[in-house]
């Protein structure tokens, strides 16, 4: 399974949330909407889970029109996760 993590400028609990669903087999992608949030931009650097940086803030469907479902070879008849970035599921 994937998860697909939208975020925007949120550091504590998307790399909390992407941690936690690794430990749970789930391939992780955040999708990142033009942070500029320093400490953020660092996380990115060192991260395990991979991170598409979006030129645009592109909100809740970034997902969809990023392409990412394409990149990361999701088919319509597979299940995936999108979600926000402020879920506390630790």
């Amino acid at each position: 399974m994937i998860c697909f993590i939208i975020n925007y400028n949120r550091l504590t609990l998307p790399s909390k949330m992407a941690d936690y669903l690794a430990g749970c087999n789930v391939k992780v992608v955040i999708v990142d909407n033009n942070s500029d949030y320093p400490p953020l931009l660092e996380y990115y650097e060192t991260t395990p889970h991979e991170v598409m940086r979006l030129d645009n803030n592109l909100g809740n469907v970034a997902v969809w029109y990023c392409g990412a479902l394409d990149k990361y070879g999701v088919t319509p008849d597979q299940r995936y996760v999108i979600t926000d970035p402020d879920l506390n599921i630790d």
